[in-house]
């Protein structure tokens, strides 16, 4: 459903969702109210134009601003941020990003399957006949040619990542078939089926696909082929197998020239032996999740470092905030404990992934990229083949720390990981989609830095949907021993120092 998240002045952080059209302005009879002098009674309003939310401007006297624009009218995405006199509204949509199988393609989604040419087979079988569905109906199989897809299991066995797996599963598969498109869709968390992958197949451009074969395979745990053959287009689709009985997902190749037989028989082969690995491969990350929230919880155990009414206030809204998955922007002087509250926001969320920290200042501009971005061999000098920090922090939180100090050169390729959250290895051409929260910290000035062109607008813009000011220790001196005892901690396990204490 979709949210305005609402703040003043970076504080007070409240949520409200809607359904129909939202008016906003001062006036108690609106949707929202904001309570200021300089919001009009009637100030703005999110309406429904041709099934897109756009925002509007009730002709206000101060106006409402998209960055430094005053805007009459905008269309609103996820992470959308606005200002309405001093308040700053974030509109969030919990849309997925990974868009469904079987929205807008061009098949009926309720037709049966009429074609004899297509072959049925259950999940017990690992074999597509070599003649016609004739065969099938007489339980004629053909050998299964497994030995020259030995070296692909083996480089699959050594992936550790699940984009990376089902990339190469999928650009295995239309190699081994002669397909020219396809895709592998997996079942997300309410358990409908989504593109993960795709080759030659635009998501939600409504190109068309077999819907009715990959209902199939889906409902019956079926693996089907249609070879077909000159001037006769091919299909075949063979479901994905994780720890239970039923299909997690499908792996799915089609071409306009046909198919080659032995290669729809290696599709199954590939995709059985793909839902093997990808489980495996998400029983390890559930062991190191559990792992690191044991830690987690532990370490919180054993000590408070929040006790001042500002802190406390401060954390409210962190929690308010956490489960909203857009960019963080947090402010403060040096020393306050912005990486706290970074870690705070990671530990409220749903995010099951790590929390990793990069300092923009402390690396060198020269290597900044391939630290975040990750790099390949013979990319550069001496490069290797490395995940960056975004890979690493699939499914999780990455805090750029002194994010005021990233090169200008560099904002632009961050800025589109934000904008699609796709990412590319220096000197690599494939490109990876992450799930990778940011939260980014300074003590800058970025407002002032952008008027001066040292920090651009746009990259502002976006990593500011939620702003959150950490107040100087001066000002919440309740928290200078717990925060002291915390780093004596943490650098004591860090150095392997004996732990050391604070007497009076």
């Amino acid at each position: 459903m979709p949210k305005l998240i609402i703040c003043r002045d970076g504080r007070d952080y409240r949520i409200v969702e809607f359904s129909d059209d939202l008016a906003i302005g001062r006036d108690p009879d609106n949707s929202v109210v904001l309570d200021s002098p300089r919001v009009s009674r009637r100030h703005a309003a999110v309406v429904r134009d041709n099934g897109v939310l756009v925002l509007v401007d009730r002709d206000s006297t101060n106006g409402t601003w998209v960055g430094r624009e005053r805007i009459t009218s905008f269309p609103l995405a996820t992470g959308l941020s606005f200002r309405i006199a001093d308040y700053s509204l974030t509109f969030v949509d919990d849309e997925p990003r990974d868009l469904p199988v079987f929205a807008g393609s061009g098949q009926d989604q309720k037709a049966g399957i009429r074609d004899d040419r297509t072959l049925f087979f259950g999940p017990e079988d690992t074999a597509v006949p070599a003649d016609s569905a004739a065969a099938a109906r007489e339980g004629t199989r053909a050998p299964v040619a497994a030995a020259p897809l030995a070296p692909l299991f083996a480089v699959l066995r050594e992936l550790e990542d699940e984009e990376e797996l089902l990339s190469l599963l999928l650009r295995s598969g239309l190699e081994a078939c002669g397909a020219e498109r396809g895709f592998v869709a997996l079942l997300d968390a309410g358990r409908q089926l989504v593109f993960r992958q795709s080759m030659g197949i635009e998501p939600g451009r409504g190109q068309e696909i077999r819907d009715d074969i990959v209902r199939r395979v889906m409902e019956q745990g079926l693996h089907m082929a249609r070879p077909g053959g000159p001037g006769q287009g091919g299909v075949v689709c063979s479901p994905i197998f994780c720890a239970g009985r039923q299909p997690e997902g499908c792996l799915y190749c089609d071409a306009e020239q046909g198919l080659s037989r032995d290669g729809c028989q290696s599709l199954e082969l590939l995709a059985l032996h793909g839902g093997v690995l990808l489980d495996r491969l998400r029983q390890r990350q559930r062991l190191a999740l559990e792992e690191q929230g044991l830690r987690t919880r532990l370490a919180e155990q054993e000590e408070t470092i929040v006790q001042s009414p500002a802190m406390l206030k401060l954390y409210q809204d962190i929690r308010t905030i956490a489960p909203i998955n857009v960019p963080v922007l947090i402010l403060g002087e040096a020393g306050s404990g912005k990486e706290l509250v970074a870690s705070a926001l990671h530990s409220f969320s749903n995010r099951k992934g790590t929390f990793l920290s990069l300092n923009c200042a402390a690396i060198p501009e020269g290597i900044f990229e391939s630290e975040l971005f990750g790099s390949v061999r013979g990319a550069f000098h001496e490069a290797v083949d490395k995940p960056g920090k975004l890979e690493q922090a699939h499914g999780g939180t990455l805090f750029l720390d002194e994010i005021g100090d990233m090169g200008l050169a560099l904002q632009p390729k961050l800025l589109r990981f934000l904008e699609n959250g796709e990412v590319t290895r220096l000197g690599d051409t494939r490109v990876r989609r992450l799930d990778v929260r940011i939260v980014a910290a300074t003590n800058q000035d970025l407002e002032a830095m952008v008027g001066e062109k040292r920090f651009r607008d746009d990259f502002f813009q976006r990593l500011s949907c939620f702003v959150l000011k950490v107040p100087p220790l001066r000002d919440r001196q309740e928290d200078i021993e717990p925060l002291a005892r915390y780093f004596l901690r943490r650098f004591a396990a860090e150095y392997n120092w004996p732990q050391p204490d604070i007497t009076a």
